[in-house]
């Protein structure tokens, strides 16, 4: 399996940059490229926010209360910032979270619609524990019609909270909250369209409505044009913003609307030729020939393995100081630790969720207190790399070992290790192929 980064291609042509400086990496692009880093810029600009509006609120206030339009002959939309903000960026974001949630539906943890279940009622039973606390607190009062505001989970800050400690927890307990706030967000904006619009305009709200069923239609066909959904939605937002409903649930719609497939069988069927092709050991010619700059290897048999995992050893490949990415998970079984057949990843944490290798054992290693890793033989190589490596004659470590990663070791490339949650079952016995068969059949 294999990717393609093409620097003639249409997205590199319009990108506004030159080669040089798409591959000039910096710490801050680095950093916000991160979920991590998103996060902490959020966090960053909620206390900035505070400590502004505390210090100087008049100023504070003026900023928000700019007027911004966009206007096209006598029609056009005016709103200040923070409607902008609220209603306008918002959109976008919500549209991230809608894509999100269609990946996890059709590729990912909820693919398996037993599993919508729980996050679905989590949601539900939230929203109404968190009115019914609301309530006891202002029934009888005037504030007690804000009900809705008590409703809503702010999703930013859920997910950007996820985000800085979600890789200490697994995979599934992001799908489970990314479900709830989808959840929560669905109903509070319906809660919003038909109890706090105070004016109902029907003209814009069935124009709204027409744009929508334009998608639908194009959706059928189909027609893979962004830029006429882009214009579509927006339509479809503008109409919704003069009708009075609040326009942000056209980005969650947008975003549940769009299709998560699994690459067509033909592709498949090239994907697996080419790691029978590797098996063994990978060659540059073959990633030569087949015009890919990334060649992922499979060492093993891993039926089971679940997509995640590939997308996962490509990460540090988004670090242009990286040669080789791989996958290893936490061992915590003493008879795991050690077993001569388990190999150990020995690395210096850069970041949450990655190593960077600096040994590979078959020993019980490293000594002391702390995480071991289990090293998964799955390896993604930048096609300059894999030429080296190659090349390289066998080392004095890697004979000792039998051990080839410590080839590239000794030769001083870097390897970095994304760790996953679990190793995945390897097929090395007909007791295990059947299991795997089970397991394939069951899904």
């Amino acid at each position: 399996m294999s990717t393609s980064s093409d620097p003639t291609s249409p997205a590199a042509f319009f990108s506004g940059r030159t080669a040089w400086a798409r591959s000039v990496e910096t710490p801050l692009r680095e950093f916000l490229r991160t979920e991590t880093g998103g996060a902490a810029v959020l966090l960053a600009a909620a206390v900035a926010a505070l400590v502004w509006v505390n210090v100087d609120a008049s100023s504070y206030d003026s900023l928000w209360s700019t007027k911004l339009s966009i206007d096209v002959a006598d029609a056009g939309v005016s709103l200040d910032l923070r409607q902008w903000v609220n209603s306008g960026l918002m959109t976008f974001f919500f549209f991230v979270v809608g894509l999100e949630a269609r990946r996890e539906i059709d590729l990912g943890e909820l693919r398996e619609r037993r599993r919508v279940a729980l996050p679905l009622l989590a949601g539900i039973g939230g929203m109404v524990g968190a009115i019914g606390i609301y309530l006891a607190f202002n029934a009888g009062r005037p504030s007690a019609h804000g009900w809705g505001i008590a409703m809503s989970t702010d999703t930013a800050f859920a997910l950007g909270l996820l985000a800085l400690v979600g890789p200490r927890f697994p995979d599934r307990l992001r799908a489970f909250i990314l479900t709830v706030v989808v959840v929560d967000d669905i109903v509070a904006l319906l809660v919003i369209a038909t109890v706090y619009t105070e004016t109902l305009r029907f003209v814009p709200l069935l124009v709204a409505f027409g744009f929508f069923a334009v998608v639908l239609v194009l959706r059928s066909v189909p027609v893979r044009v962004g830029l006429v959904y882009f214009v579509l939605g927006a339509g479809a937002w503008v109409g919704l913003l003069k009708s009075g409903v609040e326009p942000i649930v056209v980005g969650l719609v947008m975003g549940l609307l769009v299709y998560a497939r699994p690459p067509p069988r033909s592709t498949l069927e090239r994907a697996t030729e080419r790691f029978r092709e590797f098996r063994e050991q990978p060659t540059a010619d073959l990633a030569r020939v087949a015009g890919v700059e990334i060649v992922i290897n499979l060492q093993g048999d891993f039926p089971t393995i679940e997509p995640g995992y590939l997308h996962g050893v490509l990460k540090p490949l988004a670090d242009p100081a990286v040669d080789i990415a791989t996958l290893a998970a936490e061992i915590h079984t003493e008879e795991e630790a050690t077993n001569p057949n388990v190999v150990k990843v020995i690395g210096s944490s850069i970041d949450p969720g990655r190593l960077r290798a600096l040994y590979f054992t078959r020993a019980t290693a490293p000594w002391g207190e702390g995480p071991r890793y289990h090293h998964i033989g799955l390896y993604a190589y930048r096609r300059s790399a894999l030429e080296r490596f190659v090349a390289l004659p066998p080392s004095v470590l890697e004979q000792r070992e039998k051990l080839e990663q410590l080839r590239a070791i000794e030769a001083g490339m870097r390897i970095d290790v994304t760790v996953v949650d679990t190793v995945p079952r390897g097929v090395d016995t007909p007791a295990d192929l059947e299991t795997a068969r089970q397991i394939l059949t069951r899904g």
